[in-house]
């Protein structure tokens, strides 16, 4: 039986037996379309599956059966970690919504001199609103270090290190990558850094210490057209920063009406960490920060 170690997987997972199938590649071997063919022609040889059940006629009035995919380790870790979270962590929601007008100027102006910069035929580096993000959470955080606090039976933690978590989506799920000491780096170091750590995220590359020992995260759903929305807190993190995507709308500037930026950030506390005037201090001097950005440039 000549086959990749992918189709040995993908023959597994829905039950075939590979020695009754005829390869259509090169020098006889079994390739993913040869599957394809199979999955409507052979009746599986260990067990039926949820793919090979769902191809099955289904007689008048009867529901389809659903596709089964088992529970990544991934996926388990993930399930287990949120739940626990949602029983046995006390949420608590505040929402703001900030006039991001400067906080998108800044960007501009920061990637318009990175384009200067940058030597002919080269690619041009490029801040993003969460990267400016990263850090105005970072910033705001040393002024209401309440924040930057995590949650033990014996004693509340309060944390000299600024190190914020910041969600990336892969294929399996969700990973934290943690940008450390983001207090102390530039604009442009959290940029590469973020842009590294998500490209090793996406290939399974991160080592685990890259990914615990958070003090904060933030989670930015902006980029899929998410207006706002409120995240489960990453134990055993006090708090977690949800924010949406900047959106242009009418805004009252003077005796004017004129378009303007507008930012939605939910921020979701542990009470058992953060009370609510705590967590209302440091949306307060995080409003600050992203209406008057200069203040993370220094």
């Amino acid at each position: 039986m000549k086959a990749s170690p992918y189709v040995r997987k993908i023959a597994r997972e829905k039950g075939f037996d590979l020695r009754a199938l005829n390869g259509t590649g090169p020098h006889g071997r079994i390739v993913a379309r040869d599957l394809e063919g199979a999955s409507r022609a052979i009746t599986p040889s260990v067990r039926p599956t949820s793919t090979a059940i769902a191809r099955a006629p289904v007689a008048p009035g009867e529901l389809s059966p659903p596709e089964v995919r088992p529970l990544s380790m991934m996926r388990k870790t993930i399930a287990r970690r949120l739940t626990e979270s949602k029983q046995t962590v006390p949420h608590f929601y505040l929402t703001v919504d900030l006039d991001a007008d400067a906080l998108v100027e800044l960007r501009e102006h920061v990637n318009a001199d990175l384009a200067a910069l940058t030597p002919a035929g080269e690619k041009a580096e490029k801040v993003s609103i969460n990267d400016l993000l990263i850090k105005a959470c970072a910033v705001a955080l040393r002024l209401v270090p309440q924040c930057n606090a995590t949650f033990t039976p014996e004693a509340l933690l309060f944390h000299t290190r600024v190190d914020v978590s910041v969600a990336v989506a892969i294929d399996d799920g969700l990973v934290t990558p943690v940008v450390r000491d983001a207090d102390r780096k530039s604009v442009r170091e959290i940029s590469v850094e973020v842009r590294e750590l998500a490209a090793r995220a996406k290939s399974k590359k991160l080592k685990p210490e890259e990914m615990t020992n958070g003090t904060f995260s933030i989670s930015n759903l902006g980029m899929f057209g998410v207006d706002a929305f409120a995240a489960v807190i990453n134990p055993p993190e006090g708090a977690i920063l949800a924010v949406g995507q900047v959106r242009k709308e009418p805004v009252v500037k003077g005796d004017a009406v004129v378009v303007g930026h507008r930012l939605a950030c939910t921020l979701s506390c542990d009470h058992r960490v953060v009370d609510g005037a705590v967590g209302a201090s440091f949306l307060r001097e995080l409003r600050k920060i992203v209406e008057h950005p200069t203040a993370i440039l220094v």
